[in-house]
């Protein structure tokens, strides 16, 4: 069995993939209402520019 000196460190870890996914779904969910909105060519916002 393992001991960590510090657990808190074995969270963190863990919490990177979490904010990961949170990332992915939010980013989704954002194309998925612009798209309901109108044409996402013409409602480019420039946090989606590929500029």
């Amino acid at each position: 069995m393992f001991r960590f000196e510090d657990p808190i460190y074995l969270y963190l870890l863990v919490l990177i993939p979490v904010l990961a996914l949170i990332r992915f779904i939010s980013f989704r969910n954002q194309k998925k209402r612009l798209r309901k909105f109108g044409d996402p060519s013409l409602l480019k916002a420039p946090w989606l520019c590929s500029s």
